[in-house]
This record gives structure tokens, C-alpha cells and sequence, in this order.
């Protein structure tokens, strides 16, 4: 019988890097439409499916927050409507473990004096973690009061922003 020799080895490590993944896509905005004085003054609301989708990889808890941003002084594109104008934003369809708050954007002269809301906490998405591709839908809501001029669309932008706790 003939002795087996030991065969050669060699070894090494191989390092796995991942970079911080922070994803936030959003679908287009929609247009709510008021038609006829029986809702004038009351809310009306649309909501899109599918509109907020996140991914992070992030240990961390993440929120999304949202805010209104570029009105201020402005009545281009029909925001000299603010003040008679509000507009609330909600995330329906929420997994389980993730908070979902409505946040005021904008309330009307009748509500708030027409500007800009600076609410406590624009969170509107609370508490998760670590996620591929989950999606939220969002839901909007406008009041007008009478004195809004339908010759002039307000166009609001809105903007989401994923942070940390």
C-alpha cells in the first residue's frame, strides 16, 4: 500500500463590503378636484396606491417625514389661494410595526390663518427598519372655502425625506 501525501492547501479571506442603502421613490402627485358648492368648505380626498416606496438597510428605526416646500411668498402657479386652502396628507396600507400619522400641510384662514402648517412632528411613516421595497399608499385631502379663485390652481409641492430616529 502506498502512502498518501499530503496535498498543498492555500486559503483566503474574502470581504463582503455593503454600502448604506437609503431608497425613497415616490409615484406622481394627484389632482383632487372640486365640482360643486356642496363641497366647498368640506373635505375631499384621493388617494394613491403604491405611492411611497422604501428601501433601507439601515439597522437603525427610519421614519419618512413630509413637509410643503417652496410656497412661501409665492403666487405663481396659484398659490395667492393658500390662505384659502387646506391640505392634509395620511399613508394607509401600513405593515404592522410601522406608526402612520396624518400630517396638515396647509391650513386655510378659517383653520390656521392660511400658511404654511409647521406641525410638531411631520412623520408621517414611524418606526421600521430594516426593508426592501415597501410600499405605502397616500392619501390627500383639500378644503377650499369660498373665497379660493378657481381662476388660479394652487399646485403644492410636497416633498418626503427618509431619516432616522
Amino acid at each position: 500500500m502506498q502512502a498518501t501525501t499530503a496535498q498543498p492547501k492555500a486559503s483566503h479571506n474574502v470581504t463582503v463590503e455593503v454600502d448604506k442603502i437609503q431608497k425613497i421613490q415616490l409615484e406622481d402627485g394627484p389632482t383632487i378636484s372640486i365640482t360643486s358648492a356642496d363641497e366647498l368648505g368640506e373635505y375631499q380626498s384621493v388617494t394613491v396606491e403604491n405611492a411611497v416606496t422604501v428601501t433601507s438597510n439601515a439597522q437603525s428605526t427610519r421614519n419618512v417625514d413630509v413637509t410643503s416646500v417652496n410656497l412661501a411668498g409665492s403666487d405663481q402657479n396659484g398659490n395667492g389661494n393658500l390662505e384659502h386652502l387646506s391640505l392634509k396628507v395620511s399613508a394607509e396600507s401600513v405593515d404592522d410595526g410601522t406608526g402612520a400619522t396624518d400630517v396638515t400641510l396647509i391650513s386655510d384662514s378659517e383653520s390656521g390663518n392660511g400658511t404654511i402648517s409647521t406641525p410638531s412632528s411631520n412623520d408621517i411613516l414611524t418606526g421600521f427598519k430594516t426593508v426592501k421595497g415597501s410600499s405605502f399608499d397616500l392619501k390627500y385631502e383639500a378644503k377650499v372655502t369660498e373665497e379660493y379663485d378657481p381662476d388660479k390652481t394652487a399646485k403644492v409641492s410636497v416633498q418626503y425625506t427618509l431619516t432616522s430616529d
